[in-house]
């Protein structure tokens, strides 16, 4: 999100130097001229009611361990998920949260073109955009109520091509059929 002087909210000075997604409630509350607790940021996946009382107490246990590095290929999570799963180890990635997944494929895969919904979740373009790759937005329509038609899958050309698809849509909401 990109707030620019003209579509800036009420009670908000100038342009807000933002990346395009959000995360970041205490400059947004600072530029607005209040409190980062007066906002709630829907543009990011977190729980307005702060972490559950389970996931602090398991953050407290693993500060005993704070002195050792952490495991960077998630070795026991990728066996307990493939365990789960039924799947290869092999077939696995995990990373720190949605986007550094899609900026590590971006890094990986450098594709040619990509074609992205419009809207959705910006990092897709960006981090393709950043590894040279030419992005086409492939407009969704109100009138529609934001679905992805079927010509979507017509919108990949060739080799290089790439498209993201988020099922459920972000910021819509809305699923895709998958016929």
């Amino acid at each position: 999100m990109l707030w620019r002087e003209d579509h800036a909210a009420p009670g908000c000075r100038g342009i807000l130097r933002a990346r395009t997604h959000g995360g970041s409630a205490q400059s947004l509350g600072i530029a607005c001229e209040r409190g980062a607790s007066d906002l709630i940021d829907f543009s990011v996946n977190v729980n307005p009611a702060g972490p559950s009382p389970r996931a602090v107490a398991a953050a407290c246990k693993a500060l005993s361990r704070i002195d050792a590095y952490p495991d960077r290929e998630s070795l026991a999570l990728v066996r307990a998920l493939a365990r789960a799963q039924g799947i290869p180890e092999d077939t696995i990635v995990c990373g720190a949260g949605a986007s550094d997944i899609i900026w590590r494929l971006a890094a990986a895969v450098r594709p040619k073109r990509i074609v992205v919904c419009a809207p959705t979740f910006s990092e897709y373009a960006e981090a393709a955009s950043y590894y040279g790759a030419c992005v086409q937005e492939f407009p969704l329509s109100e009138a529609d109520d934001f679905d992805v038609p079927t010509s979507f899958a017509r919108a990949i050309e060739g080799p290089g091509d790439v498209a993201y698809l988020c099922n459920p849509n972000n910021p819509t909401g809305r699923l895709v059929d998958p016929a």
